[in-house]
């Protein structure tokens, strides 16, 4: 499915940062924490904090975005009549590339 069509967009120094930002973040979650590597544990019969753990993984990789100066967990004005939820993660930019 196409999301981004815009060429121009495609092409600008901005859509470049946002795939880095996330690529580095992505590649710079572990699971489990502290083990330098990412394994999902295929037994449904572990204990509280020893299986997947969705929330932290997710915690972790909203933390690496952060630190590469995206905004976690905010409201956005979409010019719709219905509000959605918190985006878990925006990044902030000023181009003049229009959508």
């Amino acid at each position: 499915m196409t999301l981004i069509e815009n060429k121009d967009f495609l092409a600008s120094p901005v859509w470049h940062r946002v795939i880095s930002d996330l690529k580095e973040s992505i590649e710079g979650v572990e699971w489990p924490r502290g083990s330098s590597k990412f394994i999902l544990f295929d037994d449904k019969g572990r204990g509280r904090g020893q299986g997947n753990g969705v929330v932290p993984i997710k915690r972790m990789f909203q933390s690496n975005l952060e630190e590469r100066g995206w905004a976690l967990e905010k409201k956005l004005d979409i010019a719709t009549h219905r509000s959605p939820g918190k985006i878990d993660a925006v990044l902030k930019s000023i181009t003049s590339i229009l959508l």
